[in-house]
């Protein structure tokens, strides 16, 4: 998680899954949020699928 400035974060991480048998999928994803009084909003969102292949 990285601050920008007074009221916006970006925060970056993936998630592994298996969507077969043999199988392995990495999602990496990257969004910029941002802080109005107690309320967060999503600002940018992007999302980027890495092939890892079989085990």
């Amino acid at each position: 998680m990285e601050h920008w400035d007074s009221y916006r974060w970006r925060v970056s991480g993936y998630v592994d899954s298996q969507p077969k048998a043999g199988s392995r999928a990495r999602t990496l994803f990257f969004a910029v949020v941002q802080s109005v009084g107690s309320d967060w909003q999503l600002e940018d969102l992007e999302l980027q699928n890495v092939d890892q292949g079989g085990r």
